[in-house]
């Protein structure tokens, strides 16, 4: 199980770095 949980984090951080967009358009909300 400890294993299989950094494969899902970095599966987080594929998405997330796939996603730019959406984090920049959060931030421009914040803005």
């Amino acid at each position: 199980q400890s294993e299989n949980r950094p494969d899902s984090n970095e599966d987080d951080t594929n998405k997330h770095q796939s996603s730019p967009r959406v984090s920049k358009k959060i931030k421009v909300r914040n803005d």
